[in-house]
């Protein structure tokens, strides 16, 4: 099941649209987003107790287009975990399982 969030300010005006997909995950955690203004997206996993099990940085910071990225879990434990993605215009946190 795929939640898209949206994280903005002002009016109305979406600056980052977030979905994950598919959860629960085997190997492959899909994070899909759009985001209106230019940034270095970090994606950071994390476990149930808050420690940092895997960091990946998206360097494609001139990409205001809708990107998908590929983070492979396959290394992690069965379990519940949450992806936090941060730059400099959102903090966003989203739950998911892995079941392999």
């Amino acid at each position: 099941m795929s939640v898209p969030v949206s994280v903005g300010s002002g009016s109305g005006s979406n600056e980052f649209e977030i979905s994950t997909y598919p959860n629960p995950v085997n190997n492959v955690l899909n994070v899909s987003y759009t985001k209106n203004k230019s940034a270095i997206i970090n994606f950071t996993i994390v476990d149930v107790l808050g420690k940092v099990v895997l960091k990946v940085e998206d360097n494609s910071s001139s990409s205001t287009e809708k990107s998908i990225k590929s983070i492979n879990v396959s290394t992690l434990n069965n379990g519940n975990y949450f992806l936090k993605i941060s730059s400099e215009i959102v903090a966003e946190s989203i739950p998911f399982v892995v079941s392999h």
